[in-house]
């Protein structure tokens, strides 16, 4: 319970998602990271290979269709991280936490 007088702040995270057509997709949904994250077992697109969340701190997690995933921060002087072997269902958890400022 809030006492009279006092407000509280609620902090907006914010983030988005990319698919594989270079489509944003502000503040998804989960249905829509899964929609998106599905894009990676579709036919082949050697010119739009993978999707990525990013979030407003500027860091993003890419996914490829051979689970690579590469995280970075476009904001930043720090060198992309990559990790292969990432299954979907990683990729969906680690989006998750990006999307909640984890």
């Amino acid at each position: 319970m809030v006492e009279p007088g006092v407000t509280r702040e609620y902090v907006r995270v914010t983030f988005h998602v990319t698919d594989r057509q270079g489509a944003f997709h502000g503040d998804a949904t989960v249905d829509t990271i899964d929609r998106v994250l599905a894009e990676l077992d579709e036919t082949e697109d050697v010119e739009h290979p993978d999707v990525s969340l990013g979030h407003e701190s500027g860091w993003t997690l890419s996914a490829f269709p051979n689970g690579l995933v590469v995280w970075e921060n476009v904001e930043r002087d720090i060198e992309p991280r990559h990790r292969r072997g990432v299954s979907r269902a990683e990729v969906r958890r680690l989006w998750l936490l990006l999307a909640s400022g984890d």
